[in-house]
Order: C-alpha cells, then structure tokens, then sequence
C-alpha cells in the first residue's frame, strides 16, 4: 500500500506542475507599466520648440551667469536634443574651464555630468553622420566609450546604472565582429552576443542591479533618445526573452518590426554585424495575437495621446510660456487612460480550466487503475497463498 500512496503523490504533483502555463501580457506586467509604456511610446518626448525655447532663455542667463553649472548642463542638452552636438560638446567644454577653477573636491557631481553628458554627446555626434562617414570613423564613439567609462567609475549609480548599458551599447559597436574577442566585459559585467547588445548566455539570476537588462535598456530608450533605434528595441526583446518575459518580448519585437518597415537598420559599423540585427520572434510563447492587438491598440492610442500632449504645448509656446518658467504650464493638461493591459479572455480561462480539470481527472483516473491493479494484485496473491496453505496436510 505504501507504493500506491507513492504513485497518488508522484502524480499529484504532475497535475499541478500542469496548471502553469506561459504569464500572459497582464500578469507579466505586473510592476513593469513603465516597461509597457515605453515600448509603445507612451512617454514624453519634447517638441524642438521646448528645447529652443529651453536654450534662448538660459543662454541669456549665462550670460550674466558664466560659471552656472546647471545653465551650462540645461544649455548643452537642449543642443544635442535639437540635433546640434557640436555646439553640445562647446557647452561642455565650457563647463570643463569653470570646473577646473573650482577645488577638485567641491564638485564631485557635476564632474560626473561633465563626462556622462560629454560622453554621449560623442557617441551622439557618431550616430548622426552619414553612414558612410560614421562606419569610417569610430573616433568619436571611442571618445565617448572612454569618457562614459570615466563617469561610470566615478558614480556607478547615477541614472540608476543606465550608463552601465548604455556603455555596453558602445561597446558593442565598436566590436569589430570577431567571436574571439566576445566574453564578459569587466567594466559592465556584460557580455553581448553577436546580434544585440546582450548575450543569451548571461545570467538573469544576477543580484546585482547593473544586471537589471530590460529595465537598464528601456531607460536609454525613454531618456537617452533610442526610441528611434532598432539595435535597442532588438536588445530589448532578447533581454526579456532570456527573463522569460516573453509576452512583453513579443510586444518589443512589435516595435521592432514597425521600424524595420519604415526603414529602420541597425547602426553597427561592421556589415556582417549590421546583417544579423533584423526582427526574431520570441520562441517560447504560444498565442501572440492577443499581444499583437494589444500593440496596435496601445501604439493608435500614443500616437493620439502623443498629438494632443504636443499641441497642448505649442498653444502655450505661442503665448510665450515654458514649463521652466511657468510652474501651472501643466494645470490644464489631463493625461488620457492609458489602454488596459489585457488578461486572459473567459474562452481562454475556460479552456485552461478545461485542460487543467482534464489533466487532473487524467491524473486521478491513472493513479486509480495503479491503486486497482496494485489491490487486484494483492488479491491474487493472497488466494494463490490460501489455495496453496489448504492443500498442506
């Protein structure tokens, strides 16, 4: 009997292994809406007249304030988001001649914005020549690796670790393609793969926080300008894939595809590497149209949302008010519903009841063949010793 108490247990736990199947969007979700967000759009990206408005002001300021470095920062950022990062890297060098009149001491953070912001800068400049020019030339991108470095030396949390991959990225196009030159980066404690910026072979299971890929590669697409990017959208889908968050993998390699369609090509100076970087589906999850419409919902939605936020500004630009000067620029702005992130429809719910309750009376009817043929064994056993004891003189 003990052997059929063995089997109900063994099989038991098989039928609960059963009812978990692949998260869906909702439940993947949960604690990620940033995540969701910014791989459809759904934040805020300033119109040039925010950023122009933003740099005719403070240049005047600085004006009477030379060696304020916030103007100089606020001033320098306005430029490299305005397409302009020669005149970004003239504020920072600026800012490099106030720093070097103060104490070496005094000024820690602002050093560290000094090289994060001149760093990127660089790289930015690289990105925004032709392509012919930028796969020639890599000496700005290896600027700004070395500087991005520097200020990831100096302050490893800032931007809670985004410079980390952002860096990583860096390093990644400067990769000439050799696989023998792939392993872990001792500085980002990354490893990139031949395809993306992060290798399948890294390991989710990291306590550490620089190891944070979706979160740390969704920041340089919400605040440092990749929204455009496929090379960061493709990291973005393996990272959550390798995370086994394949749901909102699928949803990234949606964006993927949509800037694959409307031309988009990764930036890799090396052209075999450029190759490689094209939409892969995630492979692990079973229904995707769900995922899919959701994505075409929520992307007509931002764009809607996206509209209104801009012309909401532009009226207020005309009337000559900025959010850097007026604190209720925003009073009249109501952001829209966000669209809810769907969970499993009632057919869907039911057929997974089905196939669990299925599974379980599978599992109960087999442990109750075992226990019939263990006791119908016993049985014979037992008369064939009867029959045999009264045969016995």
């Amino acid at each position: 009997m003990p052997r059929v108490f063995l089997i109900l247990a063994t099989l038991t736990a098989q039928a609960s292994a059963c009812l978990w199947d692949r998260d869906t969007l909702a439940e993947e979700a949960k604690g990620r809406g940033d995540l969701v967000k910014i791989i459809v759009g759904w934040f805020d990206r300033y119109p040039p007249r925010y950023y122009e408005m933003r740099l005719e002001r403070v240049s005047k300021e600085l004006q009477e304030n030379p060696n304020d470095l916030e103007l100089l920062d606020d001033a320098a950022v306005a430029c490299d988001r305005l397409g302009r990062p020669d005149e970004a890297i003239d504020w920072m060098e600026k800012k490099k001649t106030v720093l070097n009149a103060l104490p070496s001491d005094e000024s820690p953070e602002h050093h560290y914005r000094y090289l994060a912001n001149l760093g990127t800068f660089y790289a930015h400049r690289w990105i925004s020549k032709p392509e012919s020019e930028r796969n020639a030339d890599l000496s700005d991108l290896r600027t700004g690796e070395k500087l991005i470095a520097q200020a990831i030396e100096e302050n490893p949390e800032a931007h809670f670790g985004r410079e980390i991959h952002q860096l990583n990225a860096i390093r990644w196009m400067l990769w000439d393609g050799d696989d023998n030159k792939l392993g872990i980066d001792p500085v980002t404690g990354i490893e990139f793969g031949r395809d993306s910026w992060v290798s399948p072979h890294y390991s989710p299971l990291s306590n550490s926080a620089d190891h944070q890929y979706p979160d740390g590669i969704s920041g340089l697409i919400k605040l440092g300008a990749a929204w455009q990017n496929i090379d960061a959208f493709h990291a973005l889908t393996g990272a959550m894939e390798y995370d086994e968050l394949t749901s909102l993998a699928q949803l990234s390699y949606q964006r993927e595809i949509e800037l694959f369609e409307t031309g988009a090509r990764s930036i890799h100076p090396v052209y075999f590497v450029r190759e490689r970087v094209y939409p892969d589906p995630p492979q692990l999850l079973q229904n995707r149209k769900p995922v899919d419409e959701y994505y075409k919902i929520a992307r007509a939605a931002t764009t809607q949302r996206n509209q209104s936020w801009i012309a909401y500004q532009n009226e207020l630009f005309d009337k000559g008010l900025h959010p850097d000067t007026h604190p209720d620029f925003w009073a009249n702005w109501i952001e829209p519903a966000f669209p809810a992130i769907p969970g499993p429809s009632l057919f869907d719910q039911f057929k997974t009841l089905l196939k669990n309750r299925l599974g379980l009376v599978a599992s109960i009817l087999i442990v109750t063949v075992a226990i019939f043929v263990v006791l119908f064994a016993d049985f014979i056993r037992r008369r064939r010793f009867k029959a045999l004891a009264s045969q016995l003189p």
